[in-house]
């Protein structure tokens, strides 16, 4: 796998404060903590770690694993922890 592929990114809440949501070019084959991984590291601040989320990912509507492998044309959603009361 060496093509490259597009994504939807949409982040919530807290989140989407820090990520501007956007069309994103991934590798081909690219899993979401990859994509988190990256994502870490473009906006400081932002931390994430596969055993303990602090968030979860949405793919076409559907929360998904962080071994999930990312296609093109997938939208990605980074929801923020609910907290209840």
């Amino acid at each position: 796998m060496s093509g490259e592929a597009h994504i939807t990114l949409l982040a919530f809440g807290q989140i989407g404060e820090m990520i501007v949501q956007a069309r994103r070019s991934i590798s081909e084959g690219e899993t979401v903590e990859k994509l988190l991984n990256a994502l870490c590291i473009e906006h400081n601040g932002l931390e994430t770690s596969v055993e303990h989320p602090r968030f979860r990912v949405a793919v076409n509507q559907a929360v998904v694993p962080f071994d999930h492998i990312l296609r093109d044309g997938d939208e990605v959603a980074l929801l923020s922890p609910v907290s209840g009361g």
